[in-house]
């Protein structure tokens, strides 16, 4: 039996079936819609911050995202330390962005930091609870509250290199020219593009370590940088070797686009566009 590497519940009106979206590993899923349309909110249930609300599909539905066949409740502490959320305002913590890689380095579910699973194919929509199997590229699909299609953009990209990127936060920052001074300086004292790549920067290195065995939740990582930074750090997610699986909400056309064009260049590699609110 083939299984997704994450899944989660889709918005499903009365009497319609629950669907849940189903993503393989090396997946891009671009988030768009108007402001308080529900984006942070789905990654922040994703994440396990939040919890999910009963859409009327009994126990497959409550169980809310699965990662690699496990439901986010079996195993939290587990399953928050493959599943990040760089949040769009990174919060102002005590300390230096130092002092949290390195707490985090000590939690308990981070001491085997590498997992050597193999890539798992599984088409993007799957009627509950019935898991099917199969090549399905991202098709047309709506209900109301969301709709999930191709991106539409321009032919795609130069093939991309694979990069293999340095599981260092620390060197991941001076690839994107933050200054030194940022990883070890106190939160407060950062700006909000400093804090931003900061933020990111620990959540990607804690990925590489990983192998890519778990899952970037993206809430406009790149709303407050400047347009050559966040080119350099669109350009390192998406060619990142081992790839890694995305879900990025964005509400910029062209950054899409980009996104989209360099995702088809790499065989094998998915992109698709879950537009919310859609009624």
């Amino acid at each position: 039996m083939t299984l997704s590497h994450l899944s989660f519940p889709l918005p499903a009106s009365d009497g319609a079936a629950p669907v849940r979206l189903a993503l393989q590993r090396g997946d891009v899923l671009l988030l768009r819609g108007v402001s308080g349309c529900g984006k942070t909110t789905l990654l922040r249930r994703i994440a396990g911050l939040e919890p999910w609300t009963r859409g009327g599909g009994g126990d497959d539905d409550e169980q809310g995202a699965v990662l690699r066949g496990q439901p986010a409740s079996a195993a939290p502490a587990a399953y928050r330390a493959r599943v990040s959320l760089v949040a769009q305002r990174p919060p102002r913590l005590p300390g230096a962005p130092a002092a949290l890689w390195a707490s985090i380095l000590a939690f308990g579910a981070n001491a085997d930091v590498r997992s050597a699973d193999a890539d798992e194919t599984v088409p993007l929509l799957v009627p509950q609870p019935a898991v099917a199997s199969g090549d399905a590229s991202f098709g047309e699909r709506q209900a109301p509250g969301w709709r999930l299609s191709d991106v539409p953009c321009a032919a795609p990209a130069a093939p991309v290199a694979p990069t293999r990127l340095p599981a260092d936060p620390e060197a991941l920052l001076a690839r994107w020219g933050a200054p030194p001074r940022i990883f070890h300086a106190d939160w407060s004292t950062l700006s909000g593009g400093e804090a931003a790549r900061a933020s990111l920067a620990i959540s990607l290195a804690l990925q590489l370590r990983r192998g890519g065995d778990g899952v970037l939740l993206l809430d406009e990582p790149t709303a407050a940088l400047d347009l050559h930074t966040a080119q350099l750090l669109e350009a390192d997610l998406l060619a990142s070797e081992p790839r890694l699986t995305l879900l990025w909400v964005t509400h910029a056309d062209a950054q899409a686009v980009r996104i989209a064009a360099s995702v088809r260049s790499q065989a094998g590699r998915r992109v698709g566009l879950l537009q919310l609110g859609e009624q």
